[in-house]
């Protein structure tokens, strides 16, 4: 599979689910102080949403399958892109805050191919902030453009999330964005709407998580020129996900799920239908062994 090819694949991606930022501190386990004792009675709900010290590490992994159809020719390609990320919430801001840093980038059709692209500097600062809709709006790096980067960056909004600070089971929250984002430099306009649901809460060493269903509906539009012919693009998916929420700075300890995007490329000569399968996983790397 061609690097362009591997990068407009993670269009599907970049839209799950975009001015520079301060470097975040250090990720940085809790301090003992900061860990209480969990009692029978704490997981009684309502579960409260808590500020916390340092940062957290994530491993954002997504491995797709991409199959595209012209006429009766059939081709199926596979990627796998993994991010490696630290970042911090910064709570007492209005809108609320999130800063990081994206600490590597790694690119291949599979595991042994894994490398970082060309022209990929990192560390990389980014910054979001909690938009109007509720969703994670990413302010740096620019997402705006087409540039190659920003397809590699666009899927971190899969590890940043903004709940609310009282959560009870059977609690549904939805956020929404409209983005644009490229494909092989035709800019499109993209709609997400998200739903979650709680569902119960455990103990997982000292403390106490918070298990959430998140539901993922996606609708893509965008037209342009490639190879000096017009050509329309229209796509729709949708995706879930399990997710393991820390209510001490509402991090995703981890996530895991499936997401399917399916495209219409049309032309005067031709028309390309693309159907995309991609599975994700966040996990925190000193816990990768964590049930």
């Amino acid at each position: 599979m061609s690097p362009r090819l591997a990068l407009a694949s993670l269009v599907c991606i970049a839209v799950a689910c975009a001015r520079p930022a301060p470097r975040a501190n250090p990720a940085a386990r809790p301090d003992a102080a900061a860990v209480a004792v969990v009692t029978p009675d704490r997981l009684d709900p309502p579960w409260e949403i808590r500020a916390a010290t340092g940062g957290i590490t994530q491993r954002l992994r997504i491995v797709s399958e991409l199959e595209s159809r012209i006429d009766t020719v059939l081709r199926r390609d596979s990627s796998v892109l993994e991010l490696g990320l630290t970042w911090s919430r910064l709570s007492g801001a209005a809108p609320e805050r999130i800063y990081g840093l994206l600490t590597s980038v790694r690119l291949g059709e599979t595991d042994s191919l894994l490398a970082t692209p060309a022209g990929m500097l990192v560390p990389m600062p980014f910054s979001a902030t909690r938009s109007e809709a509720g969703g994670a709006e990413l302010s740096a790096p620019d997402l705006s453009s087409c540039a190659a980067t920003a397809a590699l960056v666009a899927p971190l909004r899969e590890a940043l999330i903004f709940p609310p600070r009282r959560l009870t089971p059977g609690l549904v929250w939805s956020d929404s964005s409209i983005v644009t984002v490229c494909r092989d430099s035709i800019p499109l306009t993209v709609a997400t709407q998200r739903q979650y649901r709680v569902l119960s809460a455990q103990v997982e060493g000292s403390e106490v998580v918070v298990l959430l269903q998140r539901d993922t509906r996606l609708q893509m539009e965008g037209r342009g020129t490639q190879f000096g012919e017009p050509i329309e693009i229209s796509a729709e998916g949708e995706g879930s996900m399990s997710l393991v929420l820390r209510l001490a700075g509402a991090y995703l300890l981890r996530a895991n799920g499936e997401q399917e995007l399916r495209m219409t490329m049309r032309g005067r000569r031709r028309t390309q239908e693309l159907r995309q399968r991609s599975r994700i996983e966040i996990i925190q790397p000193d816990s990768a062994a964590s049930p």
